[in-house]
């Protein structure tokens, strides 16, 4: 009796096995289609990462040259960029006059009043941030802030210069 129990027990034991096999080869393959994906995901976020890595190198290098550039250049390459964004400034104090349908002026106001005030306001924010806008474009029409930058580079990189 024990050994036909054990038989049994055996066979049964087999039986299970044979079942089992096919559901243990279908999740061997699952784990290898995992796997590869796993290893795509991961090589792609490598490569975006690089990728990003490369651009904020790219970025960070143009910034240096354009700080090497300004350096280089002083006074010409900021009154450059000043004179590029003083448009912008007047636009945006101006802005508020594009909402208004009617002024009516009491007492001596008067459009050149007006005027005045813009041109103050302007000045007010200028003077704010240091910057004399007569003295910019006085030096930009002159050409005298790139004469200047030209001088110092010749200066400082020792190159002879003849005046004949």
């Amino acid at each position: 009796m024990i050994r036909r129990q054990k038989a049994a027990e055996a066979e049964l034991f087999e039986t299970q096995k044979k079942k089992l096999k096919p559901k243990n080869v279908v999740l061997k393959q699952i784990a290898v289609k995992l796997k590869k994906k796993q290893k795509g995901i991961e090589a792609k976020g490598k490569a975006e990462a690089e990728a990003i890595r490369m651009k904020l190198d790219a970025e960070a290098e143009g910034l240096d040259k354009k700080a090497e550039a300004m350096k280089k250049y002083g006074e010409a390459a900021i009154t450059e960029m000043l004179v590029n964004v003083l448009p912008e400034i007047a636009k945006n104090i101006a802005a508020p006059l594009a909402n208004v349908d009617k002024i009516t002026m009491y007492g001596e106001g008067n459009s050149g009043k007006m005027v005045g005030d813009i041109m103050t306001s302007m000045n007010q924010i200028t003077n704010g941030m240091g910057l004399d806008v007569k003295e910019l474009i006085q030096a930009t029409l002159t050409g005298r802030a790139m004469g200047r930058a030209q001088v110092d580079v010749i200066e400082e990189n020792d190159i002879p210069f003849d005046t004949k």
